[in-house]
């Protein structure tokens, strides 16, 4: 297996590098000569387009803007609007003004220096208002002037336009002292909503109340005291979302607030907690046809995309690269659908087998089943493979499982076996069906799955190309993340540092024609070698006599680096610590000395032997001193260093699929009973196991395990009629597990796990061009 392992690696990355050398910038400018247009990309383009003219229409009918235009007048005053330099500034005036005072400017009737009059209807005209009328305070009529500022916090209309259109006569009575306060409140409510600790109050709300979705599990259920305070809890974040909608509402408009597709998304998450929170208040929300409202309330961590930075820059970049990620899932669906017919023209109904009533297990050929009927008279059960080609659905779960590699032994075991519809099965009847495998592995696996990294970078190369110099990484990173960003980038093309002077006392000059010679450097570095390999020579229940040469040969080394350590300090005095890899091995022989000293006080006073290997461990650190010496490693680390924001921004998004995830599998799965994938450990009963499982399943590793208990949804497997809160008993359910594991492995390993690879290959690239450049120069 290791030599297959070794020589097989090799292989099918050259799949990976050819798909990578496909999607390369100098294939991408050739493919955009070509006069051949892609019909399917025209197709959803043209729906896109329908879309956004059905859209357009919509906004046009409720948004309809009451024109009127405006004369100016010369006037300089300090209370007045001034419109110089081609209308600086005109828009932003236009778009703040609610909908029922809207104007319409025409640049080239406009003079400079001019006032524009608001009165309660629109902005008039001030040659046709009567100078009287604006020093009478007592006419609720009468215009006011406003100054630019003023104008510009005021906030939009609270209603689309179509209602102010309606509702705009009843101006006429209500007094100018309460439209004044209405606007007034808006403007505090547009402060309050817009103030950081408003927002901070939004971030800790959304924090606890993704804790308390955390809290409840299988144990809390339990405790229903525990249970109603977390109840309540979620009550209380339920009304502050809610007053978080009204006040941006009340704000920003209705229309504003809904133009923010982050808004939209609050807006569903807060509809659905409100609808949790009624069902709960009417005592249904414990029945199963209104309990997937109340699961709903797993998406309310979402919340926090558009409040951390981090998470919202990865999601924009991926909004951006979901049309490629569809037409790559849409190649797939069209691929792999032709394997599914095949594989129900060639398997279907075919893997029904006799077995054992209790066991699941095939009957012995002793038993001399040989069909359908022999195995009822004889009162075995006839059970069909949970994974089977009796449809062209089944089929694509069959081949998602060959596709990962997860459960596919079994698959084409039972395809071998297979002789016909309600014949039972022989080992190893036809092994010509495993050329159907071999096939779908090298099209279907090797070169569709492997897609997905192309499509990413792909789409990092179109970003590249309109960020220019600044390099697609740079949309996985925050401003405060690319200052970070870019001072590793100069660091690491900083050229040398000015030579250190060679000191004036013979001692240190001594000392420092002898550690700055190579032949001092080369002799250090064999020693950090043989001190590695002799690390390695450690094992467990080793003799005393081989533990004590081991830890002489230590002593040795250590006090090699320690005097290599001291004549570095004479020589360099404070400047030795000016350099980072200088203060890297004082750390590393420090580490060293102190793991000797309490290694011995350790051993004298009877402490864990445990700790005290824990101690030792700070040898290893040794090992990366050889960094300092080959090129090529110092370069795969910088790539790494300078990929560090962009890679936990991707990781805070892949831990916020798993969190929601868990959330659904503690709400669906929490009862199932432990069979297959799911055991003591790798469970949905609490979160923390919820978040191991869902880990391992990331890297799809065990998910048929977990797909066969999940899916276990009639007896022997399960029992439906206990009395469980799931309302099915300790039994799964095929029509929920199937999309949760599905989607689940579609979007993390496919898509967020490939971006790991994207963000390095784009560093590393990106590092080597930076080293031959620093190199030419």
């Amino acid at each position: 297996m290791g030599q297959f392992d070794i020589l097989s690696a090799p292989v099918l990355n050259l799949f990976l590098a050819l798909l990578l050398a496909s999607f390369g910038s100098n294939v991408l400018s050739e493919r955009e000569k070509e006069d051949d247009d892609n019909k399917i990309g025209e197709a959803i383009d043209r729906i896109q387009r329908c879309i956004r003219f059905i859209f357009r229409l919509i906004f046009r009918a409720f948004c309809r803007k009451k024109r009127k235009k405006i004369k100016i007048i010369e006037s300089i005053t300090n209370e007045t609007i001034y419109l110089n330099q081609s209308l600086a500034g005109t828009d932003d005036l236009i778009n703040n003004i609610p909908c029922s005072t809207s104007i319409n400017i025409d640049n080239k009737k406009i003079k400079p220096n001019g006032l524009l009059v608001l009165t309660n209807e629109a902005i008039e005209p001030i040659e046709d208002i009567e100078m009287k009328s604006l020093n009478n305070n007592n006419n609720p009529t009468s215009p006011t002037i406003l100054s630019y500022d003023q104008i510009l916090q005021m906030p939009p209309d609270c209603c689309p336009r179509i209602i102010s259109k309606h509702v705009g006569r009843f101006k006429y009575i209500v007094p100018e002292s309460i439209q004044q306060k209405w606007t007034y409140l808006r403007s505090k409510a547009h402060r309050l909503v817009e103030h950081r600790f408003f927002e901070w109050l939004i971030i800790a709300s959304i924090l606890a109340s993704s804790t308390t979705l955390a809290l409840e599990d299988i144990n809390t259920r339990q405790q229903p005291k525990y249970y109603s305070i977390l109840h309540s809890f979620d009550q209380l974040f339920t009304i502050i979302f809610t007053a978080e909608l009204v006040l941006k509402w009340f704000a920003y408009g209705i229309k504003n607030y809904f133009t923010n597709g982050w808004n939209w998304l609050d807006f569903l998450i807060v509809v659905v907690s409100v609808l949790g929170s009624l069902l709960d208040g009417l005592g249904v929300a414990d029945i199963p046809a209104f309990k997937s409202m109340r699961t709903l309330r797993a998406l309310r961590p979402l919340k926090a995309l558009s409040r951390f930075e981090g998470i919202r820059v990865v999601v924009n970049a991926l909004i951006g690269a979901i049309p490629s990620i569809f037409n790559v899932l849409l190649v797939c669906l069209v691929f792999w659908l032709i394997f599914s017919i095949m594989g129900v023209q060639l398997f279907g109904g075919k893997f029904y087998k006799c077995v054992y009533h209790d066991t699941h297990d095939r009957v012995n050929i002793s038993e001399n089943v040989t069909n359908k009927i022999d195995c009822l008279n004889k009162n075995f059960t006839w059970e069909n493979s949970r994974v089977n080609f009796d449809n062209v659905v089944n089929g694509y779960l069959a081949l998602f499982q060959v596709a990962t590699f997860k459960g596919w032994i079994e698959i084409m075991a039972d395809a071998t076996d297979a002789k016909d519809i309600d014949v039972q099965p022989a080992q190893e009847s036809n092994v010509y069906r495993l050329v159907y495998f071999v096939l779908f592995i090298i099209l279907g696996s090797f070169f569709t799955l492997n897609l997905f990294i192309g499509v990413v970078i792909d789409n990092f190369n179109q970003q590249k190309r309109k960020l220019g110099s600044g390099g697609s990484i740079e949309m996985f990173m925050t401003d405060d993340q690319k200052k970070y960003y870019n001072a590793m980038k100069k660091m690491g093309n900083k050229k040398p540092t000015k030579a250190l002077p060679r000191p004036r006392f013979p001692i240190a000059r001594f000392f420092f024609d002898l550690t700055t010679n190579q032949k001092f450097d080369i002799f250090i570095m064999m020693c950090i070698f043989l001190n590695m390999l002799c690390m390695c020579l450690e094992y467990h229940n080793q003799s005393r006599i081989h533990e004590r040469i081991l830890g002489y040969i230590n002593n040795f080394f250590v006090a090699i680096f320690t005097i290599e350590c001291g004549m570095k300090l004479i020589a360099l005095h404070y400047k030795y610590f000016t350099i980072p890899w200088n203060v890297f091995d004082f750390i590393i022989v420090i580490a060293s000395i102190l793991g000797q000293v309490l290694g011995e006080i350790m051993a004298n006073y009877f402490v864990n032997p445990t700790l005290l290997r824990v101690v030792r461990v700070a040898r290893v650190g040794r090992v990366l001193r050889l960094v300092k010496g080959a090129k090529g490693i110092r370069t795969l680390l910088f790539a790494l260093a300078v990929s560090m924001p962009a890679l936990f921004n991707i990781g805070l998004l892949l831990f916020l699929v798993m969190f929601i995830y868990s959330i659904f599998g503690m709400s669906f799965f929490a009862y199932v009973r432990k069979a297959a994938g799911v055991t003591e450990i790798f469970n949905f009963e609490t979160f923390p196991n919820s978040l191991i499982i869902l880990f391992q399943m990331c890297t799809t590793a065990g998910w048929s395990g977990v797909l066969q208990a999940l899916t276990n949804d009639r007896p022997p497997d399960c029992d439906p009629t206990l009395k469980l809160p799931s309302h099915r008993g300790d039994c799964g359910s095929m029509a929920i597990a199937i999309p949760f594991l599905v989607s689940y492995l579609i979007i993390s390993s496919l898509v967020v796990v490939n971006m790991y690879i994207a963000v390095i290959l784009e560093n590393f690239s990106q590092a080597q061009e930076d080293v031959q450049q620093v190199n030419k120069n």
